[in-house]
Order: structure tokens, then sequence, then C-alpha cells
């Protein structure tokens, strides 16, 4: 599955199957990207929203559920509940966070989509450094094993955050790389 990673606002992007919204246990509307993809998809969003946790309870934390995306230019929304950064539990607050991608690239790919774009969860109003969750995210996009899907995105809105997240990809890149050649090394050595 091809990686990309663009800047701008994910309400506007075309091109994409699937966004995914930065969304809180209750999929309610609130400040952020999820705000904004409330206001962009419009009313019937948040009814259909409101009529799934009506039916099924709120989400657990590092759940995803899927909605139809009404007026964005995409075809669902699915909605990631990311955790409330810790400092006191970052493990446990990675785990969650990969949790939120995996099972929205699961429902995508379930879905027989190709394409999502994704904002980066939880660094927002939930407060996780932009760093790490940048590292928790190209991971778990990285390691997903697709059927369906051929394109991942993750789009970030300012330029700074943009800036972290590529800088994080081209060292996790790197790290991986270096770990290929010493495993060639280390399988030839054995060869001799």
């Amino acid at each position: 599955m091809k990686i990309e990673m663009v800047q701008g606002d994910i309400t506007s992007l075309t091109g994409f199957d699937v966004i995914v919204n930065a969304a809180n246990r209750h999929l309610t509307r609130g400040g952020g990207v999820c705000g904004a993809i409330h206001r962009a998809a419009g009313p019937e969003l948040e009814e259909e929203c409101d009529s799934y946790v009506q039916a099924k309870g709120p989400l657990a934390v590092g759940a995803a559920a899927m909605t139809h995306a009404f007026n964005l230019p995409c075809d669902a929304v699915i909605h990631a509940v990311g955790p409330v950064y810790d400092p006191s539990e970052p493990q446990r607050c990675a785990e969650l966070l990969r949790d939120a991608y995996y099972n929205s690239l699961e429902l995508a790919d379930a879905g027989g989509y190709e394409s999502i774009v994704f904002p980066a969860i939880s660094t927002g109003i939930f407060g996780y450094p932009v760093e790490a969750a940048a590292r928790v995210a190209i991971q778990a996009v990285s390691d997903f094993g697709a059927c369906y899907l051929q394109v991942a995105a993750l789009c970030l809105f300012d330029c700074a955050a943009y800036d972290v997240f590529r800088r994080v990809r081209t060292a996790l890149e790197y790290d991986a790389f270096r770990r290929a050649r010493e495993e060639l090394r280390r399988s030839t050595r054995g060869e001799e």
C-alpha cells in the first residue's frame, strides 16, 4: 500500500474514497478536525452518528465506525476514537492510537475501498505529542496488510505538523533500510 503525506484541509481533499474523522466516543461534533468534518458533511452526518450511538452505544477508545459522507468529497467517513494522551501511560496510549488507525484501515479495506486519508488523530485537544503520534500513525499504516486499499494518506493541517510527520517518516524508512541491510549481511555471512 502506498503511503502519502499531504498538508491542508482534509475536508476539501478530493480523490480519496474514505476520510477519517478524529472522533470522540459519542461521535458528537467537536472542535478541530472533527468539527470541520461535521460542518462540511452537513447535519445529516450528526444525525447518523447520533443514531449509531443510540443503537450501539459509545465507541471504545481505539475503535472505529463508518458512516455515509453526505456533502464531503468522498464515499464514507470513518470515525476513529484516539486516546486522550496520558504522559504517565505512554505505551498504553500508543497501543490505543495504533488501534484507532488499524481499525480504521480494517473497516475501509473490508468495505472494498481503495484509498483513505487520515488526520493526525489525538494530536489536537486530546493532547498527544505530534512526534510520538507520527511514529505510531506511520508505523500502523505501514504495517497494515491490505487487500483492497492501495493508498493511505496522512493529512496534516499545518506546516509544522507536516514537517514533523515527514521527518518521522524519513527516520522510520531509514531505520527499516538499516535493519534490512543488517539482516542481509547476517544471512550472507551465514552462507559463507
